[in-house]
């Protein structure tokens, strides 16, 4: 009898590995939300110092900063004001630069800026992966309810709608000249891929289960993605 089980046990284990592989190494939608959320949640820090054109933060790699993380640096902006209770709702963070980690300490990290800033200063408020525009790339023609559950998750970004993103995201996925300071989501049947303004990656997560069939071809903007030689192709 014993030995009965273990026959069954082994053919359920063979074809699960077989459903594995017919489905592409393909991740359930909640999985992918949820590893990107980990991913990028917020984190809070100063500017505890400028030194030459870099700029030193009060957090590093036991708080989980890591290389290429990405933070703005803000100040508070016009308040919000309640037009019948004249309550003070909260105030407008105005984005004064972007900076991006290059170096980590023990207690403090290095970080560059990234495009123009505006007279960063020590004590100025950073916050990673917050205030900063975000595009998302459909390079499936199925990613609308991911990229609406992946806005609802990641809601201080700010996001362009998904019909405008889609109608001037390049027919190849490259460095986005008409928005130079945002974060990309780029989504192809290959998986998901997040690069940072200059294009480097950040992460990549395999292809969600509900925005590709199994077997699926890839369109001819992920068979012309650029190759791992071609300068447009950066890893952090």
């Amino acid at each position: 009898m014993s030995g009965g089980i273990s026959f069954w046990r082994k053919l359920t284990f063979v074809a699960l590995g077989i459903l594995g592989a017919g489905l592409g190494g393909r991740a359930s939608h909640a999985a992918v939300i949820e590893e990107i959320a980990r991913d990028f949640k917020p984190l809070a820090g100063y500017v505890v110092m400028v030194q030459d054109e870099e700029y030193i933060i009060d957090l590093d790699e036991t708080q989980g900063v890591a290389l290429g993380h990405i933070f703005s640096v803000v100040k508070p902006g016009k308040p919000m004001v309640h037009p019948v209770t004249q309550k003070v709702l909260g105030t407008l963070e105005e984005v004064k630069g972007i900076l991006k980690i290059i170096r980590l300490k023990s207690g403090y990290s290095f970080a560059r800026p990234l495009g123009k800033t505006v007279d960063i200063q020590k004590g100025d408020p950073i916050r990673r992966y917050e205030n900063l525009p975000a595009l998302f790339w459909d390079y499936t023609g199925k990613g609308k309810p991911f990229f609406a559950q992946l806005q609802s998750t990641l809601p201080s970004l700010k996001w362009r709608d998904y019909e405008s993103a889609q109608r001037t995201r390049p027919p190849t996925p490259g460095p986005s000249s008409q928005h130079p300071d945002a974060l990309l989501f780029i989504l192809t049947s290959q998986g998901v891929e997040v690069r940072d303004p200059e294009f480097y990656e950040l992460r990549r997560y395999g292809p969600p289960e509900s925005t590709a069939p199994v077997g699926a071809i890839p369109s001819s903007a992920e068979e012309t993605m650029a190759p791992k030689n071609s300068p447009y192709f950066r890893h952090i």
